[in-house]
């Protein structure tokens, strides 16, 4: 396969591509405005240990972070702990699949 077949499978998703799960966005959660990095990296590619990606302040990029509704205690704190460390805004546990009460 090549960089491009890649490219534009990460363009233009479809569920008959490995990548469609990493590229949908499921219409509830479009209000998150996420954005995803893909890094290609060639076969005969130096194997890569870690990438470094600098950005003046990661709170310019992240406004705030909500965490999957059903994620265990230990990992909200880990998260809280990181959203503290760097002035973001954590909003705790995703109340998205909640029963409304009447």
């Amino acid at each position: 396969i090549e960089i491009d077949d890649i490219v534009s499978m990460i363009a233009n998703p479809s569920p008959k591509t490995l990548l469609f799960p990493f590229t949908k966005k499921r219409s509830a959660f479009l209000h998150e405005n996420e954005v995803r990095l893909f890094a290609l990296i060639k076969e005969n590619s130096k194997q890569i240990k870690s990438i470094d990606i600098r950005t003046p302040k990661v709170s310019d990029f992240i406004s705030n972070v909500t965490v999957h509704p059903f994620a265990p205690d230990w990992y909200v704190e880990i998260v809280k702990t990181v959203c503290e460390k760097y002035s973001i805004t954590f909003s705790g546990k995703s109340h998205l699949y909640d029963l409304e009460e009447d």
